[in-house]
């Protein structure tokens, strides 16, 4: 941290101890201090407060927002990301801190920021199967349309992590019910053991006058309109479905 001022030294030791009382007396002692400063590991005392899910200091820093020069500097600090492009939000995400995601997102971090691989914030909590984070992004504004470097989407890692409960709350929030019946048409029956598993409305027509129920019928015996299907994986299927 060498080239931290004596200050900002003792804020990021401080707000890795959870010392809170001292984080404020910094930032109460120096309305005008920089906390967006770096360290050697390319983390800032944003990062280290969201990996801990420690919301008090958190609620520090943004009270602290006050002295910044303009919203604009905020939301940088907010957004900034380290080293692998992670935000303080990707971090508290896969740290699994929903209370510190749920703050975060209150005060204006970049929901759909993506890493230099195409990772975002929704995609690190269906990895880490995280279905009430999950939900929490969706409702507030998350682009399950998104696909990574590897062409992968929120629906494959649900797949991928055979959770049927991060895929319930991605097709309850993005789907229009009547169009899951052609949605499921297309899939293998990995896919379609989840949905089972998933609390999903099976009772709802799709366009082409068929339900949920009859699709996976019909898919257990292979067959289709009369015509044998060729049963595959690709999840971008499912996106062309959903937003076509």
């Amino acid at each position: 941290m060498s080239n931290l001022s004596p200050t900002q030294h003792q804020l990021f030791n401080a707000v890795q101890k959870h010392d809170h009382s001292t984080v404020s007396r910094i930032l109460n002692d120096n309305p005008s201090l920089n906390i967006n400063c770096i360290d050697t590991s390319g983390w800032t005392p944003w990062m280290y407060a969201t990996k801990n899910g420690d919301h008090h200091t958190l609620q520090a820093f943004f009270d602290h927002r006050l002295c910044a020069s303009d919203l604009n500097s905020f939301k940088t600090m907010i957004n900034t990301q380290h080293g692998q492009g992670l935000t303080p939000l990707m971090i508290a995400v896969s740290s699994g801190k929903e209370e510190a995601v749920l703050l975060l997102l209150k005060n204006g971090a970049d929901i759909n920021a993506t890493t230099p691989r195409c990772e975002t914030a929704l995609m690190f909590a269906a990895q880490k199967s995280l279905p009430n984070i999950v939900k929490a992004l969706l409702k507030a504004g998350a682009s399950p349309s998104i696909l990574d470097t590897a062409g992968k989407s929120i629906f494959d890692y649900a797949v991928i992590n055979h959770d049927a409960r991060c895929l319930a709350e991605i097709l309850n929030e993005v789907a229009d019910p009547g169009v899951l019946p052609d949605v499921v048409a297309t899939q293998d029956l990995k896919f379609i053991r989840l949905v089972l598993n998933a609390k999903i409305d099976f009772s709802k027509v799709s366009p082409a006058g068929r339900s949920l129920s009859q699709v996976i019928d019909q898919k257990k015996l292979g067959v289709y309109g009369g015509h044998h299907f060729l049963l595959h994986t690709s999840m971008a299927s499912i996106l062309m479905c959903l937003y076509s």
